[in-house]
């Protein structure tokens, strides 16, 4: 064997010695991965374990054995070694060279042949092929090391199952999906109950624009979530209550006026008969009475010799008195038109013509919006109840001039429906309360819907909003919502409905007052403590929402409602401070 030969084999096993450093440093590293990714599997996601004292000699021997085929399959040749050694140890192709000098035996006699043969084997005798061909390990040799570390470690690690976190997460949204589908549809419930209450407390009002709100449909069916129905549906109650309590006030103020024209009347004087207990029932505002009592009157004239001529000379004569008392009452009405037209800054003689007062002062430059509205409501409340005395006082005339006569059944059944029409009135009042409580015990059943914080947040405003608008009016409805006493599912909230008194109280606060002809002005206390309560309620709606007592979804109807009460007392107020003075109009609540 040459020193050539000697050499090149000594350069192949170092050569494949060193690429088998390298190429086994690789292969350990994506063994000690795939035995990290076992490890996480085991941990993290519950998978069999497997035995890692057999795990571990397989990953090493799997690599070495990777690395040495790979060694082997890509091993170079002589040629490719002799250049490798050339190169390294700056020889110029020597090696290179006399390897292919060799090879070619036509030429092996060849005098510069055997030369170049010659000079790379004494060449091959200086080479020193350990210096040649170092054996070096790689820089990333600390990557396998490392991984078999955090392999080895992993497996004091405790067992979790991250698949079981994620489906835990995913049944708690489908949970949570659930949950809200449910609310949705409970609330979708509560909507329609909320709404046949309110259809069936709305059966004896007949108002447009509460039909057009009970109608409202199109919030309610584009809500998508618990709290857009809730809030639609809130919305849309809140806006029917205005309106009811709107329409009471109206009432309240006619038959108000309508009383306080039949207080001046004097008893009849003659005999006591029903014409004389009517008298009384009307002076003291009890319309139900006086259809009684003209019942009771009717009776007694349909009976055959109950009553003498005289005797029916004397009611005709008593009745006839009556109804010219109410004439005289419905004309005092004149002079409180002509106070209205007088507030308005207008000529006094257009309290002739109820419609040209009614649209000079729509068109007075020198009143402000609420002020035009506030005197158009007060003309339109005296022109009611001046028409319906004036109604009532033609039928009693009619009923005395055909009493005892052929024409007494008409004028009899004319009246009673004119006595009832002053009855209803009242009754109308009462139906508004029994609305407006089921307007709100519908609003506190919704935002009983869904349970938690948001179950107690609107009754407790609910309740203060009661209390805000004068001790709970209109609470006390019957159906849902309005029972006598109740409480409310909340743990921390606790929310009773009482009925609301329907008899005046002498001694509360003023809340309005016709004036008389002659009369002078009366002033009412209450619209001073309306605007400190609504100034005061106001701050606490702000301060609750600023410490966030009051749910997101609900600021929004808080401060529309308290900055509504805070509107009310500046238009409550504004007449009686910026009216010509001696003006006869005192508004309130």
């Amino acid at each position: 064997m040459t020193n050539l030969d000697r050499t090149l084999r000594k350069g192949a096993r170092r050569i494949a010695l060193a690429r088998f450093v390298v190429a086994g440093t690789f292969a350990l590293a994506l063994a000690m991965l795939g035995l990290l990714a076992i490890r996480v599997a085991e941990k993290g996601f519950a998978t069999p374990a497997p035995d890692w004292s057999w795990a571990w000699g397989i990953a090493v021997g799997a690599a070495l054995l990777g690395a040495a085929v790979w060694v082997w399959m890509t091993r170079p040749d002589g040629r490719a070694i002799a250049r490798d050694l050339d190169e390294k140890l700056g020889l110029k192709a020597t090696l290179a060279t006399a390897v292919w000098a060799r090879s070619d035996t036509e030429a092996k006699d060849d005098a510069w042949h055997a030369a170049t043969v010659g000079e790379g084997e004494r060449a091959a005798a200086r080479v020193d092929v350990r210096v040649a061909v170092p054996i070096v390990v790689p820089r990333y040799w600390v990557a396998p090391a490392a991984l078999a570390l955090v392999t080895f470690v992993g497996g004091w690690m405790p067992q979790q199952n991250v698949m079981a976190l994620f489906n835990k997460q995913g049944e708690e949204e489908q949970l949570a999906a659930a949950e809200e589908e449910r609310e949705l549809i409970e609330i979708k419930e509560a909507v329609d109950e909320s709404r046949k209450d309110m259809d069936a407390a709305l059966s004896e009002i007949n108002d447009d624009a509460l039909n057009e709100l009970l109608e409202q449909n199109d919030e309610i069916e584009s809500a998508k979530t618990p709290e857009e129905l809730r809030n639609a549906e809130l919305r849309r109650l809140t806006a029917m209550r205005d309106r009811l309590e709107q329409l009471e006030n109206g009432a309240k103020a006619e038959s108000e006026a309508l009383k306080e024209m039949t207080a001046s009347i004097e008893i009849p004087e003659g005999l006591n008969s029903p014409v004389t207990k009517m008298a009384e029932a009307l002076q003291k505002g009890d319309f139900k009475a006086a259809v009684e009592q003209l019942e009771e009157l009717n009776k007694q004239l349909s009976e055959n010799g109950s009553l003498t001529e005289e005797q029916k000379q004397a009611l005709a004569q008593q009745m006839q008195q009556l109804a010219n008392q109410l004439q005289n009452a419905a004309q005092q009405q004149q002079q409180a038109m002509q106070n209205i037209a007088k507030q308005a800054g207008l000529p006094s003689n257009l309290a002739n013509n109820p419609q040209a007062l009614q649209q000079a002062i729509q068109n007075a430059q020198n009143l402000t919006e609420q002020q035009k509205q506030q005197l158009q409501q007060q003309l339109q409340q005296a022109q009611n109840a001046a028409g319906q005395c004036q109604q009532c006082a033609g039928g009693m005339s009619k009923l005395a001039q055909n009493m005892g006569k052929a024409g007494q059944g008409n004028a009899m059944q004319g009246l009673q429906g004119q006595l009832s029409q002053m009855e209803m009135l009242d009754q109308q009042m009462k139906n508004l309360q029994a609305a407006q409580g089921q307007c709100q015990g519908s609003m506190d059943m919704l935002g009983s819907k869904g349970g938690g914080q948001r179950a107690s947040a609107l009754p407790q405003w609910a309740q203060k909003q009661r209390l805000m608008k004068g001790g709970g009016q209109g609470a006390g409805s019957t159906g849902k919502g309005g029972t006598e006493e109740g409480t409310n599912n909340s743990e921390d909230t606790v929310v009773e409905h009482k009925k609301a008194s329907t008899v005046p109280d002498p001694n509360g606060p003023i809340i309005g007052s016709m004036v008389a002809e002659g009369g002078e002005q009366i002033r009412g206390e209450s619209v001073a403590q309306f605007r400190e309560a609504a100034k005061a309620g106001g701050e606490a709606a702000s301060d609750a929402i600023d410490e966030h007592r009051v749910p997101k979804e609900y600021e929004d109807v808080v401060k529309k409602y308290f900055g509504g009460l805070e509107r009310e007392a500046e238009k409550a107020s504004e007449p009686a401070e910026t009216l010509e003075p001696g003006s006869s109009s005192e508004s309130g609540s």
